[in-house]
């Protein structure tokens, strides 16, 4: 799901800024694992 969801922020930066929880969702697992 992160991949998915990854690839489409990456092609238009502005897609979940409507989708509050998913871009939590993202955030709080860049965070858990970009260390």
């Amino acid at each position: 799901m992160y991949e998915l969801l990854n690839q489409h922020r990456m092609f238009e930066p502005k897609c979940l800024n409507d989708f509050p929880n998913l871009k939590g969702l993202l955030d709080q697992f860049e965070g858990r694992y970009r260390h």
